[in-house]
C-alpha cells in the first residue's frame, strides 16, 4: 500500500471577502474621487514593482537589498516596500512552479510523442513487409502514415528546443513575468481582429491593466491588522498615502462605510481577536473593489481516527461521484452515487453543484464522526499526452473540473473540522469489482470507494477465493471459459502458490488489470452475489444532521414518532439506495486481519 497522508488540518487557510468601492467625492483645497486615488496609486505601486522586478533580476541581488534606495527614491514607507516587495515575491514564486510544471508538462509531452512514433513506425514497417498488399494499396496506407509521422516529428523537435530553453532559464535562475499578461501583449499585432482601431487604444488598455492592482500586506502586531491600511471597529478604511502622493491626496483617505456582502462576520472577528488583514484593491471593467484577506483559525476536530470509528471515502469520476462508509471493522455500512456531470456548464454552475455534493459528503461526515478519504490523483500529468489519445480520452480529462472539486471538499472539510486523508488510488477500481461488488450489489465506483476507505484504515487487500478463477481476455477471445466456482464449494485453504507468497498483493491485482478479468461485470455479479434475497433494513441507530433530519445508519425513512426507532414500513422499499441488502445481513463477511 501507498503511504497515507493527511491532506488538511494543519495549517490555517486563507479566507477573501471582495466589495464594490464606490466612485465617492472628498471634498477640500484639491477635491478629488475615489477612484481617481485609486488609479494613481496604482500607476505609483506598477511602477515600483517593476522597476525593482528589473533591478533584481538584472544585478541577481535579492529585492531586500533595494529597500534603503526605494524609501528615498520613491517616497514610500518601509511597510509600503513590504508590501510591493512580498507582492513581487508572489509572481516570481507562482511563475517558478509554472515553469517547473511546463517542464514536467513538456518532458511527459516527448515521452508520449516519442512513444506514439515508434508505434507508428512499428506499423510503417510492417504494411512495408507485408507481401500480400499490392503497390497501390501499398502507398494509400503508407501515404497518411508519413504524413502524420512528419509534422509529429517536427512537432517533437518544437518542443525539445522549448525544454531546452526552459531548462537554461532555470539553470540561470532567469525568470519571466509579462505584466499585463502576455495574451493582451500579443494583441497589439492583431488590432483590428481584437477590436482596436488604433494602437494608442491597445495601449491605454494595456496600461491600464499592468497598473490595476496595488496591495498593503497587514500584521496582528499593528493596529486593525495592517498599519498601512488600517479597518476600524466603526468600518472606516483609512489608507496611508504614500510620502510622494501627500501633497495631492494628504497622509491619509478614508473611506468609509465599507461592508462585506459575503464574510463580513469573519473580517469582524478578525479584528476583535487581532489577526492581520491583508488589503488588495483591484480595478475590473473600470470599477475598483477591495479585497480583504484573513487566515481561518482552525476548528476543534469533530471526527475521531478511522480505526477507531470508520471511514467515509469518495471515488471521483467523470459524471458522478461515489460515496461509501465502513466501519471501524472495514465492513460495508453505506454508499450512494450522486451525479456529478459538468460537460457544458459554466464555471459558475460547477462550482455551484459542487458546493451542493460537497456540502452533502461533509454533512454526514459531522454527523458520524468520521473522518474523509481520497485518491491522489495527477491529472495534469495525463493532461500533458492529450494529443496522442483518443478524442473520447482527451474530451472527458478536458472536460474533468477534479481539481475544482477536491480544492472545494478539502475547504469545506477545514471549515468543519473533518480530519482529510489522501492515498495512492493505485488498482483500487480492480479491487472493489471484485471484492466488493458483486458481494454487496453496489456499483463499481461505490465499490472503489471502499476500498479507498480501507485502504485508509491499513486493512488488507487480499483477494477473494473466486478472484483467481475469473477469466482472461484471451482466455474469453478464444473461447476457454474458465467456470467460476462457489463460495460454498470453493477450498478454504488458500490459492497462492508457494513461490508467490512473498509478492506485494499489487502483483496479482495488476495480472486481473492488464489480462481484463474486471471487463465483464456481469461475471463479477455473480462472483460474490449475497445467496439472502432480502432487502430488509438492517438495524441500526439514528443521528440528527445539522439540519434537523433524523437519518439512520443506511439512510432509511425513520418513523420518529414511534416508540424507539423502528424503519418505516410504507417506504420500505428506500431503505437502501438501488435496493441492496443490508451488509449485517450478507453472508460470508469475514474481516481479515489488518496489513500494515
Amino acid at each position: 500500500m501507498g503511504k497515507q497522508k493527511v491532506h488538511n488540518n494543519i495549517d490555517p487557510i486563507s479566507f477573501t471577502a471582495g466589495t464594490l468601492l464606490p466612485d465617492m467625492s472628498f471634498p477640500g483645497s484639491r477635491p478629488f474621487t475615489l477612484h481617481e486615488f485609486c488609479t494613481d496609486m496604482g500607476k505609483f505601486y506598477g511602477r515600483i514593482k517593476r522597476t525593482l522586478f528589473k533591478e533584481a533580476q538584472s544585478t541577481g541581488r535579492p529585492a531586500m537589498s533595494f529597500k534603503n534606495k526605494y524609501l528615498k527614491a520613491f517616497g514610500i514607507t518601509a511597510r509600503q516596500f513590504n508590501a510591493i516587495r512580498i507582492d513581487l515575491q508572489g509572481n516570481i514564486d507562482s511563475a517558478l512552479e509554472i515553469q517547473d510544471g511546463r517542464i514536467e508538462d513538456l518532458s511527459d509531452g516527448i515521452k508520449s510523442v516519442r512513444k506514439w512514433l515508434k508505434a507508428k513506425e512499428a506499423k510503417i514497417s510492417k504494411v512495408q513487409a507485408d507481401k500480400k498488399l499490392s503497390n497501390s494499396a501499398r502507398h494509400d496506407i503508407l501515404q497518411p502514415l508519413r504524413f502524420v509521422v512528419h509534422n509529429k516529428k517536427r512537432r517533437l523537435a518544437i518542443m525539445g528546443a522549448k525544454l531546452a530553453a526552459l531548462k537554461q532559464d532555470k539553470k540561470k535562475k532567469r525568470v519571466r513575468i509579462c505584466f499585463g499578461s502576455k495574451s493582451l501583449f500579443h494583441k497589439q499585432f492583431e488590432l483590428t481582429e481584437n477590436g482596436y482601431a488604433f494602437h494608442e487604444e491597445w495601449f491605454k488598455d494595456w496600461q491600464a491593466t499592468r497598473d490595476a492592482i496595488f496591495f498593503f500586506v497587514g500584521s496582528h502586531e499593528e493596529t486593525g491588522g495592517n498599519q498601512t491600511c488600517t479597518l476600524t471597529a466603526d468600518s472606516k478604511l483609512r489608507v496611508r498615502v504614500p510620502d510622494a502622493l501627500i501633497e495631492k491626496y494628504g497622509r491619509h483617505v478614508i473611506i468609509p462605510a465599507v461592508h462585506y456582502p459575503y464574510g463580513q462576520e469573519i473580517i469582524d472577528t478578525a479584528l476583535i481577536i487581532k489577526q492581520a488583514l491583508t488589503h488588495r484593491f483591484l480595478c475590473k471593467d473600470g470599477k475598483w473593489y477591495l479585497h480583504t484577506t484573513v487566515a481561518l483559525p482552525c476548528k476543534p476536530k469533530v471526527t475521531h481516527h478511522p480505526r477507531n470509528i470508520g471511514c467515509i471515502a469518495i471515488d471521483v469520476n467523470e459524471k458522478e461521484i461515489a460515496v461509501a462508509e465502513t466501519d471501524r471493522f472495514g465492513n460495508y455500512v453505506w454508499s450512494r452515487t450522486y451525479p456529478a456531470y459538468v460537460k457544458d456548464l459554466s464555471t459558475d454552475q460547477t462550482e455551484a453543484l459542487y458546493g451542493d455534493l460537497c456540502k452533502a459528503i461533509i454533512a454526514r461526515c459531522v454527523a458520524k464522526g468520521k473522518p474523509l478519504a481520497h485518491e491522489r490523483l495527477d491529472f495534469q500529468k495525463k493532461k500533458s499526452t492529450l494529443r496522442e489519445q483518443g478524442v473520447r480520452y482527451s474530451r472527458m480529462l478536458s472536460q474533468f473540473a477534479y481539481a475544482t472539486f477536491l480544492n472545494t471538499l478539502d475547504r469545506r472539510a477545514f471549515k468543519s473540522g473533518v480530519i482529510v486523508y489522501t492515498d495512492n488510488p493505485a488498482y483500487t477500481s480492480v479491487i472493489g469489482k471484485v471484492n466488493f461488488m458483486g458481494r454487496y450489489g453496489i456499483t463499481s465506483h461505490e465499490a472503489a470507494a471502499i476500498v479507498i476507505a480501507r485502504r485508509i484504515q491499513r486493512y488488507s487487500e487480499t483477494p477473494i477465493k473466486e478472484a483467481w478463477n475469473l477469466p482472461m481476455r484471451a482466455e474469453i477471445k478464444n473461447k476457454k471459459h474458465i467456470k467460476t466456482e462457489s463460495p460454498a464449494s470453493t477450498n478454504s485453504t488458500s490459492p497462492v502458490p508457494g513461490r508467490k507468497r512473498g509478492k506485494h498483493v499489487w502483483s496479482f491485482w495488476i495480472r486481473l488489470k492488464v489480462g481484463g478479468a474486471c471487463d465483464n461485470l456481469n461475471v463479477l455479479y455473480r462472483v460474490r452475489r449475497p445467496s439472502q434475497s432480502s432487502t430488509s433494513c438492517a438495524t441500526s441507530s439514528t443521528l440528527i444532521t445539522p439540519a434537523g433530519a433524523v437519518l439512520s445508519d443506511t439512510d432509511c425513512p425513520v418513523d420518529s414518532t414511534a416508540s424507539g426507532v423502528t424503519p418505516n414500513i410504507a417506504n420500505h422499499g428506500a431503505c437502501v439506495e438501488s435496493g441492496r441488502a443490508s451488509p449485517t445481513s450478507v453472508g460470508d463477511n469475514t474481516v481479515r486481519s489488518p496489513h500494515f
